[in-house]
């Protein structure tokens, strides 16, 4: 990040994958409107953060650019969490204690906390790859047809200046 921010770059998407909990479909797709980080890195280098909140700016930019184009999506908060750590009681008990969470990923506290340390504007927007009803391995096609189509959808909003 610090060598996209040495050669111009002030703004980032960050298009990943998050499994839910809750009833959505998997391709479906999440804006995170903040990310509770449980992920270990972020801990580390400042352990007073716990929960980071993505620019109104940004997720209002997404939920706008979304309805105009008459894409279905959902808004609530994530949790990043290693997947080494899924099965560890302190994060299954954070988890349940934090009924604000509707997905949860590996990577996205790490790509906001990292992207304001180094003075760049982070969009993240997830695809749901796994429900309490389809495993990982098993919404695969759609996950990843999901992923591209939503890629294409992202970048030409980007170029026409919408996002």
């Amino acid at each position: 990040l610090a060598i996209l921010r040495a050669g111009g770059t002030k703004r980032l998407y960050f298009l990943g994958f998050a499994g839910t909990k809750k009833d959505y479909n998997v391709g479906d797709l999440f804006v995170p409107d903040a990310v509770r980080c449980l992920d270990g890195l972020v801990n580390f280098y400042d352990p007073a953060t716990d929960l980071l909140d993505v620019p109104k700016d940004r997720v209002d930019a997404l939920l706008r650019y979304f309805n105009n184009e008459g894409l279905q999506f959902h808004e609530g908060m994530a949790a990043s969490i290693p997947s080494v750590f899924h099965s560890n009681d302190w994060v299954a008990k954070e988890l349940e204690l934090d009924g604000r969470i509707s997905a949860y990923d590996m990577e996205l506290a790490s790509a906001v906390y990292f992207s304001r340390r180094n003075g760049l504007q982070l969009t993240p927007l997830l695809i749901i790859s796994d429900n309490q009803k389809q495993e990982l391995p098993d919404g695969f096609a759609v996950r990843e047809q999901s992923f591209y189509s939503t890629f294409l959808k992202l970048k030409e909003g980007v170029l026409k200046g919408k996002l």
